[in-house]
């Protein structure tokens, strides 16, 4: 009820604020599947929230800690999962070859992406569908995210600083 009520006060003020046809605005709005969605981006942006807070763990090396805040963040997406590794590999110290071995299986998952989704959706019975309406960008988007990711990754590793001085938790 929160959630939806997050949502929906600001898009109801917005709608009759700037709308001639109000039943209109709320019709295409929930039509177009935006009032769903929201709801998804919405639990999954609370469980980022989450996941950003474990990374507090990650640094004073809290593995109880960390797994409860992962949990936490489940409870609100599922793709909160997807953390649990980050606390293993923190600790591995970075070059070209560890650096490139995770491009290539991170672009090898991309591509078997949609075949172990089918897999799993008929296993779940179709209960998440992954289609190419998602929002999240596709192939170009993960590769966009890739770039911004090695960039980083780049510029912290030609800095005189060592990766200690870009957190303020170490």
């Amino acid at each position: 009820t929160i959630v939806s009520l997050t949502i929906l006060l600001p898009i109801t003020i917005w709608f009759y604020r700037s709308s001639s046809c109000i039943w209109l605005s709320f019709w295409l709005y929930i039509a177009m599947g935006l009032y769903l969605r929201s709801f998804s981006l919405f639990r999954q942006a609370i469980a980022i929230s989450v996941v950003c807070i474990s990374y507090k763990y990650i640094i004073e090396k809290s593995l109880f800690r960390y797994l409860l805040t992962i949990a936490i963040a489940t409870l609100f997406h599922s793709t909160a999962l997807c953390c649990l590794p980050l606390y293993f590999f923190y600790r591995i110290k970075l070059n070209t070859k560890i650096i490139t071995t995770c491009i290539i299986i991170s672009f090898m998952l991309v591509y078997a992406a949609p075949k172990l989704m089918s897999s799993v959706t008929v296993l779940y019975q179709n209960k998440y569908v992954m289609t190419d309406e998602s929002g999240g960008g596709g192939k170009l988007g993960y590769i966009m995210h890739l770039g911004f990711i090695l960039l980083g990754l780049y510029y912290i590793n030609r800095s005189k600083y060592p990766i200690t001085h870009y957190t303020k938790l170490a």
